[in-house]
């Protein structure tokens, strides 16, 4: 495990010598490269909004229930993940994957599963692993479930517009039947007592799907996700945590 994930080494960021006490592995002037969010619409993630809804946001849809982000992401960050992303640098996922687990717990965020964003079988021999895949089984091995399988290649999203990534994204995704089965089954049981349950249920009853992702832009790759999910399982609630925040 520590030729993988190496820890108290060095910086990860910048080979620095750094304490053996320090467990994030990150030293001091690279950790004030991280800029903690404040507060955030927790609908669209546009900055500043805190648990109000934004105006800017009012006339949008999304399908997912409310949205979370750690850091902002600004020119250090960018480095950071575009080496973990295409940089073969996965051991950052372990570093990144504790920096959302501890937003979780400081936060007491609830959840029933965690999942990540599939991408496709071509990246994903290029890269050698799923970042968002990674992070989520680092936060929470025993609660992470693959929901969906990623059907087309698509672009890379980074510069296109809104509208532009809805198209792209149209039936980019489906869902991994055998993963909403043990689902459904570990939650309510067989098939027949999970219709018979899911009929009169408040929202403290709802299934609570955490999806983990890298970058928040728009938003419309896990809305896409959310909506696919929600038309095929009923009484589900959807939150999205991403490490970093690029929403304008």
């Amino acid at each position: 495990m520590e030729i993988l994930f190496p820890r108290n080494i060095s910086c990860i960021f910048c080979n620095m010598p750094i304490s053996q006490d320090n467990d994030l592995s990150i030293c001091k002037n690279c950790f004030k490269q991280l800029k903690y969010l404040g507060e955030i619409c927790i609908r669209c993630g546009r900055f500043g909004k805190g648990s109000s809804l934004c105006t800017q946001c009012a006339s949008e849809t999304y399908h997912f229930d409310q949205v979370y982000a750690v850091l902002e992401y600004n020119d250090f960050m960018h480095s950071s993940i575009y080496g973990y992303k295409y940089g073969h640098k996965g051991f950052l996922a372990e570093y990144f994957g504790e920096i959302i687990k501890r937003f979780i717990q400081k936060n007491a965020l609830t959840y029933d599963y965690i999942t990540g964003v599939p991408i496709s079988k071509k990246r994903n021999a290029q890269r050698g692993y799923n970042q968002s895949y990674l992070m989520g089984e680092l936060i929470d091995k025993e609660k992470f479930i693959e929901l969906f399988y990623r059907k087309k290649e698509t672009r890379f999203l980074s510069k296109l517009t809104k509208v532009q990534r809805m198209i792209e994204l149209k039936d980019a995704f489906s869902l991994n039947e055998s993963a909403i089965e043990t689902l459904i089954k570990e939650r309510y049981g067989s098939k027949n007592e999970a219709s018979n349950e899911m009929e009169n249920k408040n929202e403290k009853g709802k299934i609570k799907i955490l999806i983990i992702d890298d970058i928040l832009t728009t938003g419309s790759t896990a809305s896409e996700m959310a909506k696919l999910l929600k038309n095929h399982v009923a009484d589900i609630h959807i939150s999205l945590i991403t490490l970093c925040n690029a929403r304008k």
